[in-house]
């Protein structure tokens, strides 16, 4: 009896404790908080770890689907409730609520101070099975895994990170006859007053251009929003990306908003702002100039429509094919043999080395020996992870 009154209160001393620690900002939450993303004074919550969803029926889904979810989370970091952002699936927000009466989050923070915060999520629900994933913007590690989830969060919470509104012209004289495998670039990390101009640029690593000043110059020189909170403008701080890319015609053109619509990935990926620390700073980008417009060669055109694949991006940029779909035998062929001419600029991370990438490519035909090749992850970056 009185052994197990002792452990009764050994439980509560420890819950008790844990609260204090993230209340407090002491212990092991501590030192997250100083990698954890930050956006216009507010530390985001974060999972302490990956988190399954397991539902009783398996007829929960009759197709792979991936959907969106809304999380509140209150100040010791447990959720309070789930909601589906399209009323349709509020099935699968009932059935993720169930499993998360054991989870717990770190809290989002302001200062030392735990408040109750949102936070999105992708809930990937796999047809005929018990067992599903859930996805967050941001991971244990602090690392932004999907940048779509991670605005939904800020959306959600009434924030938002430095905007780019304009970037200066500036030169490069590589071409596509100097392609390499990868991409020259140039990382930084600007620390924004409350008129979004930039206090402080820190190099954090590049490809050792000999345009790194010119680029560090056009950075300082670019126009930017400020990072916001209920509105408010706020000092902030986001790394800015410059990637070299040899299909891009030099002096490259200002950049806006309105440059976008129409570009080619080049374009839109030459020059990017992230609001904290990102997996990933360059996903493939397709070297083919023409991969809206590839031939088939030695094989009968296939039937039209669109076949998705699974795919793997390989540190050369060639693509493996994973799986295929439910492709016909004759159109097979077809597929392959243009899956295999396609050629990518392959994924770099945070540090800068190049990594195998998992993700599915769209291929659209119209019935003639021309096929359209469209990379989901660049189409959809919210569906970025690959099921």
């Amino acid at each position: 009896m009185i052994f197990a009154k002792m452990k009764i209160i050994i439980k509560n001393l420890s819950l008790l404790l844990l609260v204090c620690m993230q209340l407090t900002g002491i212990g092991l939450l501590a030192e997250e908080i100083k990698e954890r993303p930050t956006v216009g004074g507010i530390i985001l919550p974060i999972p302490i770890k990956s988190i399954s969803i397991v539902s009783e029926n398996r007829l929960l889904s009759f197709a792979d689907s991936l959907v969106p979810l809304m999380l509140e989370l209150n100040r010791y970091g447990k959720v309070r409730y789930t909601v589906a952002l399209n009323p349709e699936d509020s099935l699968f927000a009932r059935v993720a609520m169930d499993n998360f009466s054991g989870e717990q989050f770190y809290p989002g923070m302001i200062g030392n101070n735990a408040r109750r915060m949102k936070f999105a999520a992708v809930m990937i629900v796999r047809a005929g099975k018990t067992k599903h994933r859930l996805k967050f913007g941001i991971d244990a590690d602090s690392l932004i895994r999907n940048y779509s989830i991670f605005e939904a969060t800020l959306r959600a919470n009434n924030l938002s990170s430095v905007k780019l509104e304009n970037f200066p012209s500036y030169f490069c004289n590589y071409k596509i006859s100097d392609s390499l495998p990868v991409t020259h670039y140039l990382l930084t990390k600007v620390e924004f007053d409350k008129k979004g101009r930039p206090l402080k640029i820190e190099k954090i690593n590049s490809s050792g251009s000999q345009f790194e000043q010119e680029l560090s110059s056009a950075i300082n020189w670019a126009k930017y929003s400020p990072a916001k909170k209920r509105g408010i403008a706020q000092k902030g701080t986001s790394y800015v990306l410059v990637t070299l890319f040899p299909e891009v015609t030099y002096p490259a053109k200002v950049r806006t908003d309105s440059t976008l619509a129409e570009s080619y990935y080049f374009e839109k990926y030459r020059i990017q702002l992230f609001g904290s620390r990102p997996e990933l700073i360059l996903p493939p980008i397709p070297k083919n100039l023409n991969y809206n417009n590839i031939s088939i060669v030695n094989y009968p055109a296939p039937d039209s429509g669109r076949v998705s694949l699974l795919v793997i991006i390989d540190t050369l940029g060639q693509t493996n094919l994973l799986s295929s779909g439910r492709i016909g035998h004759t159109d097979r062929y077809a597929v392959k043999s243009v899956v295999s001419r396609v050629r990518f600029y392959p994924a770099k991370n945070f540090d800068g080395l190049l990594v195998s990438f998992r993700g599915i490519l769209d291929l659209e035909t119209n019935g003639s020996t021309y096929v359209r090749i469209l990379p989901r992850w660049l189409n959809q970056p919210q569906f970025q992870v690959a099921p």
